[in-house]
């Protein structure tokens, strides 16, 4: 079974008030717990795939939904995603909390339970944890870093290579042609970070958050 040692992570964050880590590897984002210092507890970790994505953005506002009802799911547990022969799973208890839970052979591993507050900064966190997972260059990451502070509307008219091309025009950017492949290439995972970071409330995010640049 492959190891994820912290050492090898792209970036790694903290969760406030709990033990656990959420980090980038390449192409995948762990959630979970760090063993002795040094690597993830594979069997008590959550592993989204970046091909995942869409899935779980999906997912977040059905869970954002659910939270905005102020009720429990209808049934004990929702799919989130799965990896591997894990399955991801997700519910809103009685107490207004969501949990997230691991599954194999249809028999939970363990269950992560999140408040309203520590829900909306492991949002905030997976959104700064996808850029990462791409193992672009330094420049590239910056690109996309800049492009998910435009609004929605504007990034969703970049979709149109027209658009895409005067707006390269219109900022001081080298080598256009190849921030244009970046940009097709990668505008769907900028509009999902773009639109996580919109589901956040900035009241109740830490003023700073804590991280650690493991491969600078």
């Amino acid at each position: 079974m492959e190891e994820y040692r912290l050492k090898n992570a792209l970036i790694l964050y903290p969760l406030r008030l709990s033990d656990l880590f959420i980090a980038s590897y390449a192409r995948k984002i762990l959630l979970g717990i760090c063993c002795d210092d040094e690597k993830f507890s594979i069997k008590t970790s959550l592993i989204f795939s970046l091909n995942h994505t869409k899935v779980i953005f999906t997912e977040i506002v059905n869970i954002l939904k659910a939270l905005a009802f102020d009720k429990p799911t209808a049934t004990p547990y929702k799919l989130l995603c799965s990896y591997d022969n894990f399955t991801y799973l997700w519910q809103i208890n009685d107490s207004g909390n969501v949990q997230l839970a691991s599954s194999l052979n249809d028999t939970l591993i363990v269950t992560y339970v999140f408040s309203y507050e520590q829900f909306n900064e492991l949002l905030f966190l997976f959104s700064q944890c996808l850029i990462p997972t791409l193992c672009l260059k330094d420049e590239e990451s910056e690109f996309l870093e800049e492009l998910t502070e435009l609004s929605f509307v504007e990034l969703v008219k970049l979709k149109e290579p027209i658009k895409a091309k005067q707006f390269l025009k219109t900022k001081p950017f080298n080598q256009k042609y190849f921030k244009l492949k970046i940009l097709t290439y990668h505008l769907d995972i900028v509009l999902i970070i773009n639109k996580i970071k919109g589901f956040c409330n900035p009241s109740i995010l830490p003023n700073k958050i804590d991280f650690i640049l493991v491969n600078s």
